[in-house]
Formats: structure tokens, sequence, C-alpha cells
């Protein structure tokens, strides 16, 4: 696997673990949306439904691309995962991160 992620590529996985506001891992087995939103270095962005990782104790959530189209612009990408429980009630985002896309030589 590259340590790059380039412009186009499939199956890159993307994950996020969830914290409270004291940095204890939330338990997402009973949440009901889970969500990585991404902002394009266009300023564009994309809304992905994720899914757990394992049983959701870990607090961890994914998505993986699977279309050329996922990852279409070089440059710098910001992702924030989203989680809700109770349709709503709590409703808990991640801190920011970000990526970078490399453009392809060819």
């Amino acid at each position: 696997m590259a340590a790059e992620i380039h412009v186009g590529d499939k199956g890159t996985v993307f994950e996020a673990t969830m914290r409270d506001e004291n940095g204890a891992i939330v338990n997402l087995s009973t949440a009901t949306l889970l969500q990585i939103v991404f902002a394009k270095p266009d300023g564009s962005v994309v809304t992905k439904t994720a899914a757990m990782s394992t049983n959701g104790s870990d607090g961890k959530l994914r998505w993986t691309t699977s279309a050329s189209s996922d990852l279409d612009q070089a440059g710098w990408w910001r992702r924030q995962a989203v989680v809700e429980f109770q349709s709503g009630v709590q409703h808990w985002s991640s801190d920011v991160t970000e990526f970078e896309v490399v453009a392809n030589l060819a």
C-alpha cells in the first residue's frame, strides 16, 4: 500500500475514533447515524455513510473509497466524523483532521 493518497485511489480506508469532551472513547454500538464529512480543496463538502470498524465499543468508525471519483481533487482535504444517538438527541462531531491527496503523474 502506498504511503500517499492519490487522486482516483480506490480502497483507501478513512477511520476515526470518537471521544467525548474528556477524551474517553465513545461506545458507538447504539449509534443511529455514522458519517464522515469531507471538505474538498475547492470548498465543496461530501458526506459519506460510515460503518463501525468492529462492534462499536472501541469508538471507531470507517469509510472506504470505492470509486475513482471519491478522491477527485488534488490538494489538502479535511474530514470530520459525525455520530448521533437516539435519532438526534445526542449529536457528536470529532476533531477536524487534514490529509493531502496527491496528483498522479499520468
